[in-house]
């Protein structure tokens, strides 16, 4: 489904402004967005898939003024429409995240902290928590987040849609983890692969020579015996060829 270009233009502006939080988006507190992250909810959109920051710009062109312009790999809200900042609230007694699988282990040992931007978001639904998490890792660990002990504690929550909540860092001690360990990608049992590697490796020879093994000893005998049957059997012949020439001279004497 291709929309109308004016449609389209709605669309955008009700997903990025009009009810960001819905999609698990959120604007930093100097009207800024990560590019990437929007481009990533589109991508879960089937109709708006195909949105670049090259239909931004013909938008634009077209006379269709978005909310929001391109600013190198940023969205930024254009002054007449910055939002307010996002209240600080009592959240609900739990909350969910969806814990990326590289990231699992560190989130285990160190809590919870945004990297790049100043917010993490985290939600009132764990389908949606899993659903911001799936644009970034196909199998995320979702954890329970214990946000109403963790603010009891301190630790301030900002509202920022229904079901989006925001938090500059949580404390592993607040976060619920599952029972069992997941898989991670690429981990492996370094004692077992290094176990594997010692049996299978190659011997090592001295430099400047080759090893025989009992298959090549084998081999040779094999082949030692084979050309000593051939020898003899060629003597033999050769014994008989002689005798029945000299048999030949003495006739014709």
């Amino acid at each position: 489904m291709r929309f109308h270009t004016q449609t389209l233009a709605k669309t955008i502006t009700y997903i990025g402004c009009l009810a960001p939080g819905d999609y698990g988006l959120f604007w930093d507190d100097d009207g800024t967005m990560p590019w990437k992250e929007f481009y990533w909810a589109l991508q879960q959109e089937s109709d708006l898939a195909f949105v670049r920051i090259a239909t931004l710009h013909e938008l634009e062109y077209l006379g269709l003024v978005l909310p929001f312009v391109v600013d190198g790999q940023m969205l930024r809200l254009r002054e007449s429409c910055r939002i307010a900042p996002y209240p600080p609230v009592t959240p609900p007694r739990r909350l969910y995240y969806g814990c990326l699988r590289r990231s699992y282990h560190h989130v285990q040992e160190h809590g919870l902290a945004s990297r790049h931007r100043k917010y993490l978001a985290m939600t009132s639904k764990k389908e949606l928590a899993e659903l911001i998490a799936k644009r970034r890792d196909p199998r995320p660990v979702p954890v329970e987040i214990q946000a109403a002990k963790a603010h009891e504690a301190g630790i301030p929550f900002r509202k920022a849609g229904e079901h989006l909540y925001l938090v500059e860092n949580l404390p592993a001690e607040y976060i619920l983890f599952p029972l069992s360990t997941p898989r991670i990608k690429g981990q492996s049992n370094r004692g077992e692969r290094k176990e594997h590697d010692r049996h299978s490796a190659a011997p090592l020879g001295t430099s400047g020579s080759y090893q025989l093994d009992i298959e090549h000893l084998q081999g040779t005998q094999a082949k030692s015996r084979a050309a000593g049957k051939r020898a003899g059997k060629r003597d033999k012949t050769e014994s008989w060829k002689r005798g029945s020439r000299g048999l030949r001279d003495k006739r014709g004497i």
